[in-house]
């Protein structure tokens, strides 16, 4: 499950795709897998070559739709996620129960197809649960124009995320796009978790206690 404020900029990204059939969705989730595999070096054309193939005319959808893939399959990657886990979290990113299944098939399809890689250690696959973050950039921004009128104005936060690389593999780069409100409800939860740490840490005795007692 995302922290809320994840999940709401997920919800945003990943909305447009329940008009697309969800066959489609499932051949852009292979397409940004194939992607991620490859470094993410050709995404671009890609996503244009799939956009000319399935009549999509608007591309700011489609590349917001990709970023939501992205996550959505990244992250089961890295937790060592099954197909039911991707399925259920993008229903609770709101795509709809065929899109999300048609998604989860791709990554099941794509998983199945890894298992030789896995064995030489090169697979997006590996059973990965965490991974340390390296670097964190965030910069403010205002929507100036947009298909959608009321984000005309609006202020967000776009987020950096560089994570340790895989062996043999370069930093793997993360990008967030948060609306300021999300990006407030992020701060109070990173604070619960710092809190909770905290807490933690003092209820365990300290060394010095611990020799007060031998």
């Amino acid at each position: 499950v995302f922290p809320e404020a994840v999940a709401s900029s997920l919800r945003e990204l990943v909305k447009p795709l329940n008009a697309l059939p969800a066959a489609d969705v499932g051949a852009l989730t292979t397409v940004v897998l194939e992607e991620l595999e490859e470094g993410m070096k050709d995404i671009v054309p890609k996503i244009t070559s799939f956009a000319r193939q399935k009549h999509v005319k608007q591309m700011n959808v489609l590349e917001d739709g990709v970023r939501g893939v992205l996550t959505l399959v990244q992250t089961a990657a890295n937790r060592g996620g099954t197909a039911a886990d991707v399925r259920a979290d993008a229903a609770f990113v709101g795509l709809s129960e065929a899109h999300a299944a048609a998604m989860a098939n791709a990554y099941d399809a794509f998983g199945a197809r890894q298992a030789i890689a896995t064995q030489h250690g090169d697979a997006l696959f590996d059973g990965e649960t965490l991974r340390q973050l390296v670097d964190l950039e965030w910069r403010f921004g205002v929507t100036c124009a947009s298909d959608d009128a009321p984000k005309v104005g609006k202020t967000f936060l776009q987020l950096k995320l560089v994570l340790e690389p895989r062996p043999g593999a370069p930093y793997e780069h993360l990008e967030l796009e948060l609306t300021l409100p999300q990006f407030y409800d992020f701060l109070a939860q990173l604070e619960q978790a710092k809190a909770a740490l905290l807490g933690s840490s003092e209820k365990l005795p300290s060394s010095s206690s611990s020799e007060e007692r031998a």
